[in-house]
């Protein structure tokens, strides 16, 4: 088992995402609002926490979980979907969260990226990962609406990757001499 951490560096483009009341915010679980947005940009910077385990030689299985970090990026046009609510339909403006930290289930701030991999070696520096992420985007309304200013949207997405590591064949050759 190996543990680490490191820096992620992300941009996102969204295009007409829904985001619906944070859920700590809403009065019961089936009660929301929604934010509808044609399109927005956000950037973050965060530090990542990372664990991989070996299956074998050639494959190992990881998991990396973004902890805490900062999010930036323009303010955003958003229509403001309510049931029963005067301002059901009006034009709101929306701007990411600054902070982003990982507080765990509903609490959880700003922009995270969390991914589940599965990596093969087929060779010494190259490798191939296929990845399941959850990405948690919170954005925040000018104004309080009906239940709060924060608004959360999560994105599932499968990713297929190739790349290399350049200090792998020393890490290995020192794993060696020093068991």
């Amino acid at each position: 088992l190996k543990l680490g951490a490191g820096i992620r560096i992300g941009m996102t483009n969204m295009f007409d995402r829904l985001f619906t009341t944070t859920p700590i915010d809403r009065p019961s679980p089936t009660v929301f609002d929604t934010l509808s947005v044609p399109f927005h940009s956000m950037y973050s910077v965060n530090l990542t926490l990372n664990a991989d385990l070996a299956l074998t030689k050639w494959m190992d299985i990881g998991l990396a979980v973004d902890i805490v970090g900062v999010s930036f990026g323009e303010s955003a046009d958003a229509r403001y979907l309510a049931t029963g609510y005067s301002q059901s339909g009006s034009k709101q403006t929306i701007k990411p969260e600054i902070l982003n930290l990982l507080a765990f289930s509903h609490y959880n701030k700003g922009s995270l990226n969390n991914s589940f991999y599965l990596r093969f070696w087929p060779g010494m520096n190259l490798f191939v990962k296929t990845a399941f992420t959850l990405y948690h985007s919170a954005e925040a309304v000018q104004q309080t609406l009906q239940f709060g200013n924060r608004y959360t949207g999560y994105t599932y997405m499968g990713s297929i990757s190739v790349g290399w590591t350049p200090f792998r064949s020393q890490m290995i050759k020192s794993a060696k001499k020093h068991p």
